[in-house]
């Protein structure tokens, strides 16, 4: 098959024949380019069509290599999406989680110590009675379980978890429920009983808690029964 430029011209259209296209294959792989006729002016002619694919070639390997490259970073996330991922990496980093975990378990023991400081102190207001009378005549203190009559200069607690109980001056006390409770600094128990009245003293020469019911006020001397019913308003 004879090479023309007509049928060069053709091939770089792409408009040979399958056995055109096989034939300028051949020729253009061969060491002799000429073409048929052999004249110099169609052997540049050749040339020049060569030299024109050559560039085509090219600049498609280029435009080949520019597309690549483009569908690469188009695979590369966007900003916030590499900042969610660095984000994500400290996340996961041992050493943050390892820190995130000692401030947590701080915070909780602040906490707790927080807590274990309000517990026993709130418990202890809740279990503890104080009441003290130093101007009035007679003090009255009324509690879920007890009440208190106080005289002038007279003061009372009891630890209602221990039980202690301790008396400065004249009180009258009058349990709402039967109760068990300790002289303080004798460390002797004292049964009271529910509905009754006890008149309560300190003895000045051995300081032990002196106690009368009201039933039992009756054996008193009379000057001392006197001075119990005017100092309380007993009838």
């Amino acid at each position: 098959m004879k090479i023309t430029k007509e049928l060069l011209e053709r091939y770089e259209l792409g408009q040979c024949t399958e056995q055109e296209a096989t034939a300028v294959s051949l020729w253009l792989d061969s060491t002799s380019l000429s073409l048929d006729g052999d004249d110099e002016q169609e052997a540049d002619i050749a040339e020049d069509i060569i030299e024109d694919l050559l560039i085509e070639q090219e600049m498609w390997q280029h435009i080949s290599a520019y597309m690549q490259e483009s569908a690469a970073k188009s695979n590369i996330p966007e900003r916030s999406e590499n900042s969610n991922a660095v984000k994500l990496a400290k996340n996961n980093d041992p050493t943050v989680k390892f820190a995130a975990l000692i401030a947590i378990a701080a915070s909780l023991l602040i906490i707790l110590g927080m807590g274990w400081w309000f517990y026993p102190t709130t418990a202890s207001k809740e279990h503890l009675f104080n009441a003290s009378n130093s101007d009035k005549a007679v003090m009255l203190w009324k509690e879920d379980s007890f009440e208190f009559t106080l005289s002038k200069n007279s003061s009372a607690s009891i630890n209602l978890q221990s039980g202690n109980m301790a008396i400065s001056g004249d009180v009258l006390f009058s349990p709402k429920k039967d109760i068990k409770l300790y002289d303080k600094h004798n460390n002797t128990s004292l049964d009271f009983r529910q509905g009754e009245v006890y008149f309560i003293s300190t003895d000045p020469d051995t300081s032990e808690l002196v106690v009368y019911s009201k039933s039992q006020l009756e054996y008193l001397p009379p000057i001392l029964r006197k001075h119990i019913r005017k100092q309380f308003h007993l009838t």
